[in-house]
C-alpha cells in the first residue's frame, strides 16, 4: 500500500477517540482522516473519505457498530478494528492486551512491557489472518529480554514478535519508582498515589 493507511476512528466516547488518537498520531503509517461519534457520521465519512482502516466501537447509541457494518456497502468497505470494553461480542476474536505501545521504551518497566511499532503491524496482521482463533487473548508486548508475559498464545496465532525493548536499556536512567512501578501489572497506575478505597 503506498502512503499511509488512512483510518477513521468511531466511538460515542470522546475520550476513548482522543485516546487512540493519541496513540497513532506519532506513527507516519497512520493518517486519521476522520473522528466520529456515532454510527451515522461512520457511514457518511466512509463514503466521503474510503478510508483504509475503521476503528469502531460496538456500543453506541443509535446505530450500533454492527449496525454500521449492515449499512456500508461491502464494495467500499474498510478493513474493521472493533474498539470495545465488551468482550461478549466476541465470536471469532482477539484480545490483545497490549503493554507499552511507544515508539521506544521510556521506563525500566517498559523493558518488560514494550510493544514496538513494527512488532503491533506484526500482532494485528497475524489476527487478521488467524483461522477461525475462536476468542483468543495474546499480549501485545515485543519480544523482550525481561519480559513477564507468556507469548505462546499468541505464537499459536502466528504473532512472532521480532524486537526486544532491551537494546534500549542503557539509554534509560534508574529512578526511585522503578521498583514500585515493576511490582504490579499495572504498573504506576497500581501504586499508593492512584489508591482509592473501596466503595
Amino acid at each position: 500500500m503506498a502512503g499511509p493507511i488512512r483510518a477513521i476512528i468511531v466511538d460515542d466516547e470522546p475520550l476513548a477517540r482522543r485516546g487512540l488518537e493519541i496513540r497513532l498520531r506519532d506513527f507516519k503509517d497512520f493518517e486519521i482522516v476522520a473522528q466520529c461519534a456515532n454510527g451515522r457520521e461512520a457511514i457518511e465519512a466512509v463514503a466521503r473519505q474510503a478510508p483504509d482502516l475503521m476503528f469502531l466501537d460496538i456500543e453506541m447509541p443509535g446505530i450500533d457498530g454492527f449496525e454500521v457494518l449492515r449499512r456500508i456497502p461491502q464494495t467500499s468497505m474498510p478493513m474493521v478494528v472493533f474498539v470495545t470494553a465488551f468482550d461478549r461480542y466476541a465470536i471469532d476474536a482477539l484480545a490483545a492486551r497490549i503493554g507499552s505501545f511507544l515508539p521506544e521504551p521510556e521506563s525500566r518497566r517498559h523493558l518488560s512491557t514494550w510493544l514496538s511499532h513494527d512488532d503491533a503491524v506484526r500482532m494485528v496482521q497475524a489476527a487478521l489472518t488467524a483461522a477461525a482463533p475462536g476468542y483468543a487473548v495474546v499480549y501485545g508486548v515485543s519480544a523482550n529480554t525481561r519480559g513477564w508475559w507468556d507469548l505462546a498464545p499468541g505464537r499459536t496465532l502466528g504473532y512472532d514478535p521480532q524486537d526486544d525493548a532491551e537494546v534500549h536499556a542503557d539509554r534509560l536512567p534508574v529512578r526511585d519508582e522503578d521498583a514500585a512501578e515493576a511490582a504490579h501489572v499495572g504498573g504506576e497506575f497500581a501504586t499508593e498515589a492512584f489508591h482509592r478505597p473501596a466503595l
